[in-house]
């Protein structure tokens, strides 16, 4: 191996890292206007990729995609 080869692994590795920071920020964000909308004890589980939200009351899909993006 040469160092080339650990430079684009190394590069590899920031760009994932980066877009994994970007996609918790969105998730934070996500979550954060769920509660500000519909109570904080609205959001019942989050995971890497969703927001799961108690939609007890009446909600349209379009109010939904409006919160999540």
């Amino acid at each position: 191996m040469n160092g080339h080869e650990y430079s684009q692994k190394g590069t590899t590795v920031r760009i994932a890292s980066y877009i994994t920071a970007v996609s918790r920020c969105n998730l934070q964000t996500a979550i954060k206007q769920a509660s500000i909308q519909f109570g904080a004890m609205s959001v019942c589980y989050c995971d890497t990729d969703s927001v799961y939200i108690d939609l007890s009351g009446a909600m349209s899909a379009d109010d939904l995609t409006r919160i999540v993006g």
